[in-house]
């Protein structure tokens, strides 16, 4: 059940607020619809934000650091340069979401959906990547050191310059995918 509005630290939380740069620190918004969202350099560390509608959001900027995004909707946002360090977005949708330059060392992304999403430059150092979905994600020049891939699926999925020492690909679908290399995985 996604609420229509509602009031947090004197900010309105609904579709398509304007909440650039708010502190909603440890804010528990569990189920709330924040489609279309302006949620930029927005402080959400540690939030609450299980089930969350965030799609076609802008978190350019924003600190979610240890936030709890379980089944979270990231489709479509703006998470450039955003801070998701050890956050735990277990089973969330990240299709066709823009984390350039994001920070998500540590990060707990088991069984996401990450298709298509650009993760450019992004730092996925220690991140747990298992059973995840990178269906033609784009991972140019990321960060994957050490990452948990297992059961991975990267089909058609581009790693050119991409960082992969130490990097567990146990059981990951690579077919088609272009590695760090720029040779294609048959």
């Amino acid at each position: 059940m996604y609420l229509a509005y509602m009031e947090v630290n004197g900010y309105e939380i609904k579709p398509h607020a304007d909440l650039e740069g708010a502190m909603l620190i440890g804010v528990h918004l569990h189920g709330v619809n924040l489609e279309g969202a302006n949620l930029t350099n927005a402080k959400l560390s540690g939030a609450n934000l299980h089930g969350v509608n965030l799609s076609n959001a802008d978190l350019t900027g924003a600190d979610l650091g240890g936030a709890y995004l379980y089944k979270a909707n990231l489709s479509f946002a703006s998470l450039i340069d955003a801070n998701l360090a050890k956050i735990d977005a277990t089973s969330a949708d990240f299709t066709d979401a823009n984390l350039t330059d994001a920070n998500m060392t540590g990060a707990i992304l088991s069984n996401a959906k990450m298709w298509n999403a650009i993760l450019f430059k992004a730092i996925l150092e220690n991140a747990k990547l298992n059973d995840t979905k990178l269906f033609q994600a784009h991972l140019n020049e990321a960060n994957l050191k050490d990452a948990d891939l297992t059961g991975a699926y990267l089909f058609g999925a581009i790693l050119r310059d991409a960082v992969t020492s130490g990097a567990n690909f146990k059981n990951a679908t690579l077919r088609g995918a272009e590695m760090p290399d720029g040779t294609i995985h048959d």
